[in-house]
């Protein structure tokens, strides 16, 4: 006699839960011993390297020229701690050490940025963390007529340069990336069309109190384009 087909799915997933626990077995017996207090590769300075994708801009305030946009930000680095014998992905990085880094330039915005996810993967020297965020940004801008621009500011919040460095992430599908497209806010019942043209990555070391510190900054450029969404959309990318 056939099984009934939901039965064959829950029988499936079953197996496949059975399957998957020992690699979380096995990370649960590091974790038992890990102190997420200590950063990795104590001893020499941890490259934290860095890509971002934004998706889009949510907002532009014309008087108080400000922007908010959305984004996806991740980070990667290694753990020599966290070697593993498969691939395992968390929700978030609370059970792990990883890097305060903050936006250094930021406006104050209210936000609940809760979309996120850790993934390790195994190699020879330990565990290769990828941690990626979603996340939403009030950023001050600039224009020269109809060309814009505003800057992100990335830094290490305690740790100084002789701990951790940025790096700029040039995996496949990685690097700075934009979504080539029109965006349009409402700005006091009209809508604005506006379309990002570039990001210009710098990596540099930026002196605080007593401590230097390794800061990433991107130089991001938009065109304003007033209420002419036609014109917006005729655009090609490489303007």
């Amino acid at each position: 006699q056939n099984m009934p087909f939901n039965k064959v799915i829950l029988l499936l997933g079953t197996v496949l839960a059975v399957q998957a626990l020992p690699a979380y077995d096995e990370l649960d017996a590091k974790l038992k011993t890990y102190d997420k207090r200590v950063r990795p590769g104590l001893g020499s300075p941890l490259n934290v390297s860095v890509s971002s994708y934004i998706i889009s801009m949510e907002g532009v305030d014309l008087d108080l020229k400000e922007v908010v946009i959305s984004m996806y930000f991740r980070q990667l680095w290694r753990d020599e701690r966290l070697k593993l014998s498969e691939t395992v992905k968390l929700r978030d990085a609370s059970d792990i050490w990883h890097p305060d880094t903050f936006f250094a330039n930021e406006k104050s915005l209210v936000t609940s940025d809760h979309n996120q996810f850790v993934r390790i993967v195994p190699k020879d020297d330990g565990g290769e963390i990828l941690w990626s965020q979603k996340l939403t940004k009030r950023l001050a801008y600039i224009c020269q007529n109809s060309y814009c621009h505003f800057k992100i500011l990335l830094e290490s919040f305690s740790y100084p340069v002789e701990d951790i460095f940025y790096s700029i992430n040039h995996g496949e599908g990685q690097g700075f990336l934009f979504s080539d497209g029109c965006f349009n806010a409402d700005y006091e019942g009209t809508l604005k069309s506006y379309r990002l043209t570039r990001i210009e990555p710098e990596i540099k070391e930026v002196e605080v109190s007593t401590n230097v510190y390794s800061a990433l900054i991107l130089d991001v450029g938009f065109l304003y384009l007033g209420s002419d969404l036609n014109y917006c959309l005729s655009l090609s990318q490489d303007i």
